[in-house]
């Protein structure tokens, strides 16, 4: 999709604000899934002084895929959905016996192609890379070579992503902060509600 302001597509859960003024990525990843960055805020509204011109994000949808984002990342600034839309009217609030304790976390059903503007994607921090190896192609199945089935590869993956989601990153050592992004500190500026809520929950 060609946009009508800069923009890196993303790939992601959404968590909308309740302001409409940004959304909340959960698991974005990049279009070829070599890259998995933080959960992070991104603006939806912006004027660009320059073009004194008001945008609009644009997105989307694309794949079902099922996660789940604890109550203790949400945050006052989201507007968390407790019903499904598009099912058939299930709850989306959810809770969990673990470790004899009862958890909360809201069910996200659906991913969607952000095209997050450039000036934003400072704010999503790499949490980690993999390499993606071109398929032959002679090849029938992704896996023709292992010794599992698919779906045994794919809980091995997701086990995998699970485990790599709390490890350190260290991505703001080499990589510009957001403060180096007029554009993206005078949103901030201009919404200054989701300040605590970037700085604290990009993680």
């Amino acid at each position: 999709m060609k946009t009508t302001y800069e923009s890196i597509p993303v790939i992601a859960h959404v968590v909308g604000s309740k302001s409409r003024k940004a959304m909340y990525l959960v698991q974005p990843q990049s279009l070829d899934g070599s890259k998995i960055y933080k959960n992070a805020w991104v603006p939806t509204k912006w004027h660009s002084k320059r073009d004194d011109v008001h945008y609009t994000v644009q997105w989307e949808s694309t794949s079902e895929s099922y996660i789940e984002l604890p109550m203790s990342q949400v945050t006052p600034s989201m507007l968390i959905e407790t019903v499904s839309t598009y099912g058939v009217g299930d709850t989306l609030i959810n809770e969990r016996l673990v470790n004899n304790k009862v958890q909360r976390y809201v069910a996200l059903q659906r991913r969607f192609i952000i095209y997050v503007p450039k000036f934003a994607m400072q704010n999503l921090q790499v949490k980690y890379s993999k390499v993606i190896e071109k398929e032959d192609d002679n090849d029938l199945f992704h896996n023709e070579y292992s010794h599992y089935s698919i779906a045994d590869d794919m809980a091995h993956e997701s086990q995998q992503q699970i485990i790599l989601q709390d490890r350190p990153d260290y991505s703001w050592t080499v990589t510009g902060g957001i403060e180096n992004s007029p554009q993206l500190e005078q949103w901030l500026k201009d919404n200054p509600e989701y300040q605590n809520d970037i700085s604290i929950y990009n993680g």
